[in-house]
C-alpha cells in the first residue's frame, strides 16, 4: 500500500499458538506477525509448562499471562511497530476493552465473565455491546493508550 501513498494501520492480537505436533510449544504469532509485516526475522518458539488436565480457562489464563509477560519485555519491539503504524495488543482485543470499559463491559452485557462472552460468537456478541456504548464509553475507548490506532485513522 505504500507505493499507492495509502496510510495502513494494523492492530492485531498478541496471539500464541501451539505448534502442531509439539506439546506446550507455541510459536509468538501475534509478534511474529507484526515483525513480518516490518520484514524482520521471526522471534524463536517458546516452551510453555501446562499441566496435562487443566481447564480450557485455565489454560487461556495461564497464556494470557505469558503474553502480557512477553509484550512487557518487548518495549523496544512494541515501540518499532508503533513507529511503522503496528499496534499489537496485550493480549486481545477484548481485554483491551475490557482494560477500558470493563465495568460497562459487565452492565451492558451482565454474564459471568465479559471477556470470555465476547470470545465466544464474537461476531453477536460484539454487536450487542457495541450496540449499548454511549458516546462516552466510545471516547473512552478513543482516548485510551490501547487505542491509539483510533487516532491515526482521524
Amino acid at each position: 500500500m505504500r507505493n499507492l501513498d495509502i496510510k495502513t494501520i494494523v492492530k492485531t492480537d498478541n496471539d500464541l499458538r501451539g505448534k502442531k505436533g509439539k506439546k506446550n510449544i507455541y510459536e509468538i504469532f501475534g509478534m511474529n506477525r507484526c515483525l513480518k509485516l516490518l520484514g524482520k526475522e521471526p522471534l524463536d518458539v517458546i516452551d510453555v509448562e501446562i499441566p496435562e488436565k487443566i481447564k480450557k480457562r485455565d489454560k487461556s489464563e495461564i497464556l494470557n499471562k505469558i503474553k502480557r509477560e512477553i509484550y512487557e519485555e518487548s518495549s523496544t519491539l512494541i515501540s518499532l511497530f508503533k513507529q511503522n503504524n503496528i499496534y499489537l495488543s496485550e493480549v486481545d482485543l477484548e481485554h483491551d476493552l475490557y482494560n477500558v470499559i470493563g465495568s460497562r463491559m459487565e452492565e451492558i452485557l451482565a454474564v459471568p465473565n465479559v471477556v470470555y462472552y465476547l470470545q465466544d460468537k464474537k461476531l453477536f456478541n460484539m454487536v450487542e455491546l457495541v450496540e449499548s456504548l454511549t458516546k462516552e464509553d466510545c471516547e473512552a475507548i478513543y482516548n485510551h493508550e490501547h487505542f491509539v490506532c483510533l487516532k491515526e485513522l482521524g
